[in-house]
């Protein structure tokens, strides 16, 4: 990782809630290292003209998913510690909480893989367990638009 770097990156992103269908989104993003902080910033659409921007911030010890557009909401995830959000649609707020199980993150030379394995817990509701599996892959410099 080299500080303050910048590069155009493709986020592949799966994820499983428990026991439902996988969904699978993947996006184009950029990729930004700053003092050693890592940024990742990508669109993602969902059914209609509704999207959300996507602030992706990993550090050594949590990663932090910051959501603004159609949904916004300010996740952490840091592992065995809880957070609580709110949820915010055009339906109206929803409180949660965000039981971090396993976080895994791995840098390497094409990009980064990161694991994360948690609860979503509403009021009055069974937790939901979860799993989000992002896939950063750096795009040639051939590739970069920006």
């Amino acid at each position: 990782m080299i500080m303050n770097e910048k590069r155009e990156v493709e986020v592949h992103i799966t994820g499983r809630p428990d026991g439902a269908e996988e969904i699978v989104t993947k996006a184009r993003g950029r990729y930004y290292n700053k003092a050693g902080t890592i940024h990742i910033i990508y669109d993602e659409n969902f059914e209609g003209d509704d999207s959300a921007r996507n602030h992706l911030i990993l550090d050594k010890k949590q990663v932090r998913i910051r959501k603004t557009g159609a949904v916004e909401v300010n996740m952490m995830f840091e592992e065995g510690l809880v957070h609580n959000t709110v949820y915010k649609t055009c339906g109206g707020q929803i409180p949660v909480s965000i039981e971090s199980g396993s976080l895994k993150t791995d840098f390497h030379e094409k990009g980064i893989d990161i694991s994360l394995f948690y609860k979503l817990i509403f009021e009055d509701m069974e937790p939901v367990d979860n799993i989000l599996n992002l896939k950063i892959s750096y795009l040639p410099e051939e590739d970069y638009h920006g």
